[in-house]
């Protein structure tokens, strides 16, 4: 089955910060546009939603505003990722906001998590989480 795919006008917007910082890079995942800093997905497309990694209070603030949704992929919610609501897709400086807030809590995270060379059994450990 061919995933469903994302419209043009939102791929756009995804592309934008790609084109305006450095250290971005644009890849597939799942079949969709997404945007990755030091090898971690901070931001994304799924069908017609843009979703976002952010901090926690980041992410109730949004929800409890009506501003996000928790994001549910196949049955489960996705711990750190919210779905932006479509009202804001129009909404420059608050996608830009959305789009640093993502972006720091995502380069924050990525120099905490300690690298796991493959084959190593703390490699093996984190993988069987994600499963």
């Amino acid at each position: 089955m061919k995933a469903e795919p994302s419209p043009p006008a939102l791929i756009a917007t995804l592309s934008r910060p790609a084109e305006e910082l450095s250290g971005i890079d644009r890849r597939i995942m799942f079949g969709y546009p997404a945007l990755f800093i030091n090898g971690n997905m901070f931001a994304g497309l799924v069908r017609d939603t843009l979703v976002f990694r952010l901090p926690e209070t980041n992410r109730q603030n949004l929800i409890a505003g009506g501003k996000a949704t928790p994001f549910v992929a196949m049955g489960r919610t996705m711990r750190e990722w919210v779905a932006i609501a479509p009202m804001l897709r129009g909404d420059e400086a608050e996608l830009r906001e959305r789009f640093a807030k993502a972006l720091a809590h995502t380069r924050r995270g990525a120099a905490e998590e300690p690298e796991w060379a493959p084959g190593s059994i703390g490699w093996l450990a984190v993988q069987d989480k994600s499963s």
